[in-house]
This record gives C-alpha cells, structure tokens and sequence, in this order.
C-alpha cells in the first residue's frame, strides 16, 4: 500500500530555504504520495492559556491536527533564529500540543520522520537540529534520519542541493527514511 508524508519547512518566510529543502527531500521518495504545507497557511494568535480559555484552539490548528493523522510519516526541514526555533514555527506547535490535550505522543503518533535543517551559518542550524533530536521523541516522532545543512546560501539553489557530499547524505537520510516509512530494514545513519 503506497503511504503518504507530510512535507514542510518549519518558516513562514516566503523564501524559505527550509521548505526549499524539505521539498527536494521529498522529491527523492521513490514510492511514497507527498502533501505539503506552507506553514504561514496555519499562523494564528500567540498561545496563552487566556486566548485558549476565551477563544478555544484556532481552527487552523484543529485542520493541521487533522492533516499530521492522515499521514504517514513526515519530512521536516527546521530554520533556526537564535540557536532555537522560529517564532512562528514554535506558537503553531504550542499550539498543535494544545490540540492533543495530555496525549502529546499523539502528535507525530509514533511514525517515522525526516529531521532537517539548514541556515546560512557553518552549522546548519545544528542547534535547533539537537533540540529536536533529543526531544522530539516526547512527542510521538520517530526519527529514521535528520540531516543539517550549512551555507545555504551556496549549498542550496533554485531549491535544490548543488553539494555534491551533502546531496549523497539527503539521499541516504531519504531512503533511510522511506524505508522506514514501508517497515524494511534500515541503517540508522543520523548527520548534523
């Protein structure tokens, strides 16, 4: 049976060179349907647990919720600004863990993702790359690779990897990921 991922750049900048990213990830997938996002699409006020009491979750966020269960598995590419999350990336998983009331494993529900990142620094955003690694699990990811980006400037272009190594790295971090997608055997082979 052919499964489905989710594919989306953790940025609402409308040049993301994460979405650019995760959707060059996603066009390696073999065998696999991608549905994508573009994560402005699903901003909404800033979480409090006041906003939350007099207005309830967003229906944006009830709509994402309902889009992260119908897939299989995911491919996110994380931005960093200021070795952490970006703000609007951070105020819709606030958002989303909302959704989930206690059941925060219900989020990704245990199915396999593809962690990236890339930033135009030397490291890729590896910062936001190691929180994710170390805690995303609390969350119902499974993680069957992640693969950090630097220089973005040069390495990524018109959306596509133009180095050589990392280009390699993707394909084996994709496949991995894919083959963890199909429940075949696979080399847990994590680069950041």
């Amino acid at each position: 049976m052919r499964k489905t991922i989710l594919a989306f750049g953790a940025s609402v900048s409308s040049t993301s060179v994460n979405q650019q990213l995760a959707l060059f990830a996603a066009s390696i997938l073999q065998e696999t349907e991608v549905k994508t996002i573009n994560l402005a699409e699903y901003q909404c006020e800033i979480y409090s647990q006041d906003v939350e009491a007099s207005s309830g979750i967003p229906q944006v966020i009830l709509d994402l919720d309902k889009l992260f269960k119908s897939v299989d598995g995911f491919i996110i590419s994380f931005a960093e600004h200021n070795y952490s999350y970006t703000a609007a990336y951070k105020n819709t998983f606030d958002w989303l863990t909302r959704a989930n009331g206690k059941d925060l494993k219900s989020i990704f529900g245990d199915k396999p993702c593809l962690f990236l990142s890339c930033s135009p620094s030397n490291y890729g955003g590896a910062a936001v790359m190691e929180t994710t690694l170390k805690f995303y699990h609390l969350f119902g990811a499974r993680v069957a690779g992640s693969l950090s980006v630097p220089r973005s400037y040069e390495t990524l272009q018109n959306g596509k990897l133009t180095d050589a190594a990392l280009g390699t790295l993707l394909q084996k971090q994709v496949k991995n990921f894919e083959n963890a997608l199909y429940g075949r055997q696979t080399k847990k082979t994590g680069c950041f």
